[in-house]
């Protein structure tokens, strides 16, 4: 008897066992998660513990936040978003949703609504009088406070009936941000990386149409390919929320270096113990120690981060004066690892080689921005970045 009922149940969990696992296969093949959803996610552990950590250890400034991306902006939990879908007064990016495919790439859903102080005026060429001022009064770019290459592009001004807009450089800039934080999230050892490679391209939808401006919601769509031993890989899609029609698209190479001691304990296993235990009870000892110790203070460091943040990216991308092709690097311009930041320099090279364009040929300039940009990066500037030009201006059509 005892071995019948033995065998019977045995039988029974087999059978049941195996429906579990079907069911449970049917429900997770029908669950799959869209690529972009409606309904914000809180931002992974690792990632609140990460940005906790960069916080308090780079509390400047950093060109980051000029973008709306730096630590504060992904520790705001999504729920603060209201009810009815009122936008916040202070740009912020939210985590959409993840996607991990059986390829092993994992696709990552970032909604960004685009500040105004990441968007770029749009430069036109006039007929000046030769006294500083167009034929109808308006001042040129040369005695223009918005003036970013000096005295060297006279006969130029602020088109003041386009909106300033977010360019293919400035999508750029906001993609090595978000596809630095998905690395970030999926790397074993929590690595940021230097980037070796970025390039974006708009497609034929976003050269037909107009470019994001301030306020507007936008979907990146990071793809991380693959993350190696030393190198990572991903692409990104950019899309206006609500719609299926792509804007650009861009790929970034990573150099995932193996770092020194120090920061492989720091982000590593412990990196949870320094953000949530160790970074607590040194605010804590800090705001109850002497002034100088205060100087470390989350008021202190929220006030050096978010005091000058009303800047405007033309102010940040202006050229030196007496050098028309030399950009001096300041906090501004920084990551929060202290080096240039590789959007910076993408774009200042586009303004550049516009308004060289706006120099050489006033008649010639197309109505839409740069359609495709690619950069190496070979070694990080340290004071300032000098840019030239090499070749001639080649002109197929409506294409430069």
């Amino acid at each position: 008897k005892l071995h019948e009922i033995h065998n019977y149940a045995v039988r029974s969990l087999g059978i049941c066992g195996v429906a579990c696992v079907t069911i449970l296969g049917l429900v997770s093949g029908s669950r799959r998660p869209s690529e972009c959803s409606d309904i914000m996610l809180k931002i992974p552990t690792k990632l609140r513990d990460f940005f906790v950590l960069q916080k308090n250890l780079c509390p400047k400034i950093s060109f980051g936040d000029v973008l709306g991306l730096g630590p504060d902006a992904f520790l705001e939990d999504a729920d603060d978003i209201k009810a009815d879908g009122e936008r916040r007064s202070i740009p912020n990016v939210q985590l959409s949703s993840i996607d991990r495919k059986s390829n092993g790439s994992v696709h990552y859903c970032f909604r960004y609504v685009v500040p105004k102080r990441a968007c770029v005026s749009i430069m036109k060429p006039v007929s000046t009088a030769g006294n500083g001022t167009d034929v109808d009064g308006t001042k040129t770019l040369n005695t223009n406070p918005v003036g970013a290459i000096g005295d060297a592009v006279a006969g130029a001004k602020v088109d003041a009936d386009r909106e300033k807009e977010l360019p293919l450089s400035g999508m750029l800039a906001v993609f090595d941000e978000l596809s630095t934080v998905a690395i970030v999230n999926e790397d074993s050892r929590t690595r940021p990386g230097t980037s070796t490679n970025l390039s974006a391209a708009l497609t034929q939808f976003g050269i037909e149409n107009s470019l994001p401006k301030a306020g507007d919601e936008l979907d990146f769509r990071v793809k991380i390919i693959k993350i190696g031993r030393t190198f990572g890989f991903a692409e990104t899609e950019v899309r206006f929320t609500g719609t299926t029609d792509v804007i650009a698209v861009g790929k970034h190479s990573k150099f995932l270096e193996n770092g020194s001691t120090a920061s492989k304990v720091l982000l590593g296993p412990l990196l949870p113990v320094f953000s949530r235990v160790l970074v607590p009870a040194f605010q804590l000892w800090s705001s109850e120690g002497s002034s100088s110790k205060k100087l470390l203070s989350q008021d202190k460091k929220d006030a050096k981060r978010m005091g000058d943040v009303n800047v405007d990216m033309d102010e940040i991308l202006r050229f030196d004066v007496s050098n028309s092709n030399e950009m001096k690097i300041s906090h501004w311009h920084h990551n929060p690892g202290g080096a240039c930041h590789g959007g910076v320099i993408a774009m200042a090279a586009e303004k550049f080689a516009r308004q060289q364009l706006l120099l050489k040929h006033p008649d010639k300039v197309p109505a839409k921005q740069l359609q495709s940009i690619a950069i190496n990066y070979i070694s990080p500037p340290k004071k300032s970045i000098v840019f030239e030009t090499h070749g001639a201006f080649q002109f197929q059509k409506s294409r430069m």
